[in-house]
């Protein structure tokens, strides 16, 4: 396996979530609060696999963050006004925001969605099945021998700004 073919296969597991997302979105919006200016999953620090830091160093190659100031601490580093710069390639944990996650110790969900009640089941997203699929598009990609394991979205940030400067 080779590293295109390694961030191919992410590229189609972000948009297998979107998708996934989109379609839950449309079945249980009356429940759901995410809306474009929400920034309230984007608060607190995060960390990605170096596979999807990867998927971000390219798009910002190609598309350059415009300078601005670093976001305080609690806050994304690539959120700016309330928007994602790095949208098109945001992280799995970025694209699963909102949705009721299952994990083998429970279920966890944006405090701001599904309030009253949760969707049906079928609009719950596996954690395990997900964590699986990510964890396994990484260790392919480490095999390459490219980097550490995770990085921080704030590092990544200060990195690509300092390399536009």
């Amino acid at each position: 396996m080779n590293k295109e073919l390694v961030l191919d296969q992410l590229k189609s597991w972000h948009q297998k979530l979107s998708q996934f997302f989109e379609q839950s979105f449309v079945k249980n919006q009356s429940l759901m609060k995410c809306a474009s200016g929400c920034d309230q999953c984007c608060r607190g620090e995060r960390s990605v696999f170096s596979v999807e830091a990867e998927l971000i160093r390219r798009h910002i190659k190609q598309y350059p963050l415009s300078p601005r100031p670093e976001n305080p601490a609690g806050i994304c580093a690539f959120l700016d006004n309330g928007q994602c710069t790095i949208y098109e390639v945001r992280p799995s944990i970025c694209r699963t925001h909102g949705l009721v996650i299952q994990q083998e110790d429970g279920i966890s969900h944006c405090e701001l969605n599904f309030e009253k009640t949760l969707p049906d089941k079928s609009d719950w997203l596996s954690g395990k099945t997900s964590d699986t699929v990510i964890s396994t598009l990484q260790i392919a990609y480490e095999k390459l021998d490219e980097g550490e394991s995770r990085i921080e979205l704030r590092r990544l940030w200060c990195e690509l700004t300092k390399e536009a400067n």
